[in-house]
């Protein structure tokens, strides 16, 4: 996956990182005081093979119109990027390459963007509750009300895909991630994120 050097500058300079929608209203990410002070890195899907210009015309979701105001708002002081979408489906093919089935054509989860994104620059990472531990409560998201259980499994993101994928790519004992829901993912370099 492709990472500017900018973007790796900025996520190195961070511990804590959130991964949530900026194209949705109820989200508030104008206003709300959750996006001051981090580094965004915002995606859309696309359609699997098109062209970056084929999806500057016809997006998914509107990021475009957040990314200008916020970095009108925030000027040299914003950190906001938005991912290229040829690499979300880079990262899909590689958790088809990975998968000893078919795995439907939808995009990787925030999530497993998320890993994928810190796995080159942290020494490790340690994601809560992506493997469902005993605490399981039935949500999509953490900010979601709504119980629904196909969430876990992957009802649109192939999350069966990924988790297995990352389950393989744990350090953790067994008490830790299904106990505790800590998922510590190792790499090589010498940044510590959480």
């Amino acid at each position: 996956m492709y990472h500017s050097k900018l973007l790796e500058k900025c996520l190195r300079n961070s511990t804590d990182f959130l991964f949530q929608v900026v194209s949705k209203a109820e989200f508030q990410f104008l206003t709300s005081p959750i996006f001051r002070n981090i580094t965004i890195a915002a995606w859309d899907p696309c359609r699997y093979n098109s062209s970056l210009e084929e999806w500057l015309e016809a997006p998914d979701f509107d990021l475009f119109t957040n990314f200008q105001l916020y970095s009108m708002d925030n000027g040299s002081r914003g950190n906001f990027y938005i991912i290229d979408p040829r690499s979300i489906w880079r990262l899909w093919e590689s958790l088809q390459d990975y998968s000893h089935t078919p795995i439907r054509r939808n995009p990787p989860s925030s999530g497993f963007l998320g890993i994928s994104l810190l796995i080159p620059i942290c020494s490790y990472i340690d994601v809560i509750e992506y493997i469902p531990s005993v605490r399981l409560n039935g949500r999509c998201h953490y900010y979601d009300t709504e119980m629904n259980p196909a969430c876990s499994f992957g009802e649109w993101h192939p999350l069966a895909a990924e988790k297995l994928m990352a389950l393989d790519m744990n350090s953790a004992d067994d008490f830790a991630i299904f106990q505790s829901g800590i998922l510590r993912i190792r790499s090589s370099q010498r940044t510590t994120c959480k």
